[in-house]
């Protein structure tokens, strides 16, 4: 649902893509990540571990070679694994809390299944550092999962899956809990992007270009905020695209959240315990 909203700012949309991919290329991956979460959701060891694994391998019996959507991946699996061991209805605040719960227990073969999903998608932004935990591609025993989020929490996605997903379930609670029209539901996913980007910054532009570029696209995304005031949520839009584009700065963590937040606001939907 995410990649088909339009306009954003220097990400792929239904109607404008990338060099290396299109919206069809995400729709690919959505049958990837369908058979990530089923095989976490229907997992009997590490739940996370399981999803991870069967969404390489499905990444690659797709023929997907980029980073499409990792970072959604990694938030939509261990919520697919609170989904199956909880085995009941639950509400979308009390899955999110699960997800992490289960996410922070995750052993280290769910570190290393991770690792082999960055190892192969190689994201332009991973680099070798030195620090507490062994970086991507070390040999050796590997920690917990959770000792990976720890170090890099830095991280909007990371900090999702280990707090509780506070961001994700905030946006799904204001898109509502009451089926929209399609040009509602953009129109509000388009505004919780802007109201993110203003406040948090993206992490992945961080990540690619610097702090000095995370802290400028956060001054631009608030004034984005007042000319959605002025002349609505799409004109704001198409002002940071007409900014950000060119430069290449995706805010590909912050959309990574609002395709988090889409799916809650639809598991809410058909959930009988909602939000």
């Amino acid at each position: 649902m995410e990649p088909l909203l339009h306009p954003k700012p220097a990400a792929v949309t239904r109607l404008v893509g990338h060099r290396d991919k299109s919206v069809l290329d995400f729709a690919v991956h959505a049958v990837a990540l369908a058979q990530g979460m089923m095989a976490s959701c229907a997992s009997r060891g590490d739940r996370v571990a399981d999803g991870l694994r069967v969404y390489r391998l499905m990444l690659d019996r797709l023929g997907i070679r980029g980073n499409v959507a990792a970072g959604t991946a990694f938030l939509m699996i261990p919520l697919a694994a609170a989904l199956g061991a909880a085995g009941k209805s639950l509400s979308a605040r009390e899955l999110a809390s699960l997800a992490s719960e289960i996410a922070a227990s995750s052993g280290p073969r769910a570190t290393l299944e991770y690792y082999r999903l960055l190892e192969r998608l190689r994201p332009s932004h991973l680099r070798r550092y030195k620090g507490p935990v062994p970086a991507v591609g070390a040999r050796g025993p590997l920690p917990p999962l959770v000792d990976v989020l720890r170090a890099s929490s830095w991280d909007l996605v990371h900090s999702e899956v280990l707090g509780g997903y506070r961001r994700t379930l905030s946006v799904a609670e204001r898109l509502g809990c009451r089926p929209l029209r399609p040009e509602e539901l953009e129109e509000r996913a388009l505004a919780e992007m802007l109201r993110l980007l203003a406040s948090h910054g993206d992490t992945l532009i961080r990540a690619k270009w610097g702090s000095r570029a995370y802290l400028q696209a956060k001054l631009e995304a608030r004034e984005a905020l007042l000319i959605a005031e002025r002349r609505g949520v799409r004109a704001a839009a198409e002002w940071l695209d007409g900014l950000w584009r060119p430069r290449g700065w995706n805010p590909g963590a912050v959309l990574d959240v609002i395709a988090a937040a889409l799916g809650l606001h639809f598991y809410a939907l058909t959930s009988k315990a909602g939000l």
